[in-house]
């Protein structure tokens, strides 16, 4: 499945819990001691896929945090949910009650790699993600990982350069665009979003 089934889709992310000032949280050159991370719960969702990526993270003890929250006790823990992202190098993404989930956008905006297991996952967000994109982010099969022909420590054979590369594209297209800036940011999601659907509905009524 690939984004040329749905030439007419436009995709939004759902708004980060993460807001920028004027000197970004964190740089390209910020050291993650945390090599993954999974934030949420296992009981809604992709829940298979969702179980089997926390029993893995669990089992693999200092190099996979599994942050569990539910439903209703996320606005207490937003502070530990940033760092832990803030000190991870990918971040493992689940689909959730949708393909998407807001957590992809939280992760980006601290840049931390996103993790997918779900082709439709690839599709979204598509007004903020770039030409850069697949080379931004992880794109695991879930049917290969649901069968056990992909686990998630195979994430420590990515090379430290591609690693680099990965970060620095996040940090220089999509750190910023991903989240909501508490000041009058030209280049926060907001904006972006609404230059974007302009310059569509203008395309589109041309004669």
């Amino acid at each position: 499945m690939d984004i040329e089934a749905f030439p007419n889709l436009y995709s939004l992310p759902q708004p980060s819990n993460v807001h920028w000032g004027k000197d970004p949280p964190f740089n390209v050159s910020r050291k993650r001691p945390r090599l993954m991370s999974l934030v949420g719960s296992i009981t809604h969702g992709d829940v298979e896929v969702r179980r089997r990526i926390a029993q893995q993270c669990v089992a693999l003890r200092s190099l996979c945090t599994w942050i569990h929250i539910g439903f209703g006790g996320l606005t207490k823990s937003l502070n530990l949910v940033a760092k832990v992202k803030l000190d991870s190098i990918f971040c493992l993404e689940p689909a959730g009650d949708t393909p998407y989930r807001r957590s992809i956008a939280d992760s980006v905006a601290v840049g931390c790699i996103p993790v997918y297991f779900n082709n439709v996952t690839d599709l979204t967000g598509g007004l903020l993600w770039g030409p850069w994109h697949n080379d931004s982010r992880v794109l695991l099969s879930r049917d290969a990982f649901l069968a056990g022909r992909i686990h998630i420590k195979g994430l420590t054979e990515i090379s430290p350069a591609t690693v680099a590369n990965m970060q620095n594209l996040l940090w220089s297209h999509a750190a910023r665009a991903f989240q909501i800036s508490d000041w009058d940011d030209p280049k926060d999601s907001v904006a972006l979003m609404l230059e974007m659907l302009a310059t569509r509905v203008r395309v589109a009524t041309l004669p």
